[in-house]
């Protein structure tokens, strides 16, 4: 085992190399020299087929454009897209968009429920949901509750 002797470990600690071995019986976990492998097969293959010399299918190979560099290379949209547009009832259009934004937003929204006096309810407290009632009500939403505690969540005087 070439990569897994301690000299080897030694002098990759040595160099601050970080080595990764994967399994030889197991070639997918490379994938990158796979492939490299399969190109070179197929070059091969293609040079006794057509009787043609491997150092020009070879140069053949490293000159072909990568097809990524081949996309990234234009702009993929119309030209009729780059030209600006006048909008004239900018307000209008701005006051729909703003509508249809609040209808998507409020689709799933409830109606806020109005407890009433002396209306049993349940409040969370920390962690804990406990009974209350309701005492009295202000604006704003805000209410006086009453609920009960264990006597040791407060202290006496």
């Amino acid at each position: 085992m070439p990569f897994g002797s301690t000299e080897f470990q030694i002098f990759c600690r040595n160099w601050n190399i970080k080595s990764i071995t994967s399994s030889p019986l197991y070639p997918r976990a490379n994938g990158l020299a796979e492939k490299a492998v399969d190109v070179s097969k197929r070059i091969m293959k293609k040079s006794i087929e057509s009787n043609t010399d491997v150092e020009i299918l070879l140069l053949e190979y490293r000159s072909t454009t990568v097809p990524s560099s081949l996309l990234r290379t234009r702009i993929p949209i119309k030209d009729e897209n780059l030209k600006p547009k006048i909008q004239i009832n900018l307000q209008n259009t701005l006051r729909e968009s703003q509508q249809r934004y609040k209808n998507w937003h409020d689709r799933g929204k409830r109606k806020p429920r109005h407890y009433k006096e002396n209306e049993h309810v349940i409040v969370r407290h920390d962690s804990e949901w406990r009974p209350a009632i309701i005492k009295k009500r202000r604006r704003n939403a805000k209410i006086i509750l009453h609920y009960y505690r264990k006597r040791k969540h407060y202290k006496e005087k």
